[in-house]
This record gives structure tokens, sequence and C-alpha cells, in this order.
């Protein structure tokens, strides 16, 4: 393929995610999952963290868990591939492989860990949002 292609798609692909995360249409289909956006402001608004330093390079054991967090529902709740988690949270494709892995093994050995991520599945996985409390 050729460079030129290659970079018209990706124009595209981000046209489309970033009139998806606006809560737009495409080819007048509803978008029917949540945006990156709107988990991003979730899960930062719940565990009091911004936005900036979830994309940003910070690495306190508080901002991984919700940036590992966000990505992994952004996932499992939306149709974009690794590579575009990586471009929406600034990080390499290998990065958000490795989050998505780290997420995988704790829910499978913390029992806490795998309620609290479950409650966001079903929050952006239903229309009816589940309310969740602050307790962290």
């Amino acid at each position: 393929m050729s460079m030129f292609l290659e970079e018209r798609i990706a124009l595209l692909e981000d046209r489309v995610a970033r009139l998806e995360d606006a809560g737009g249409t495409v080819r007048g289909q509803p978008a029917r999952h949540p945006s990156i956006g709107s988990i991003l402001e979730s899960v930062c608004d719940h565990y009091h963290i911004t936005v900036s330093a979830i994309l940003g390079s910070r690495k306190e054991a508080a901002v991984v868990k919700v940036r590992f967090i966000a990505i992994w529902i952004a996932r499992q709740t939306t149709p974009v591939t690794t590579l575009q988690l990586g471009r929406h949270f600034h990080r390499d494709h290998s990065t958000i492989l490795y989050s998505l892995r780290a997420v995988e093994n704790l829910r499978d050995t913390q029992a806490n860990y795998r309620a609290e991520t479950d409650l966001w599945l079903k929050r952006f996985a239903s229309p009816a949002k589940i309310t969740m409390s602050n307790d962290e």
C-alpha cells in the first residue's frame, strides 16, 4: 500500500473516531457504543484524576490503575482496535496490549478488582447507567 493511501486511511479513521467521540453517527447509523471520551471522563471523575494525567506520562500507581481500567473498558465496549486505542491514549500499541493483559491478570487473581471492573463494564455496556459510589 502506498504511503499516501496509508496516511489517508489513518486520517479517515481519526475523523470517524472524533465523530463517534462527539456522539455523532457514521453513515446514518447511531453510535451504539460509548465514546472513548465519555469513558475517560467518567473513570477520571470517579477516581478524581484528570484526563490529562491519564493521557500524559505520569506513572504513579493511582494514575496507572485508572489508565489501565479506562483502556480495558474502551476495548471491551467499543469496536476500536488496539492501534486506535494507542492513538486515543497517546500510547504505543505494545503498551496498550500490556495494559489489557495486566487488567485481565488482576481480574483473574483479585476478586475486588474483578468486581470493580465488572461494574464499569456494566455501566458502559448497557443503556441504563449503574450508579457507583466514590469509596476510593
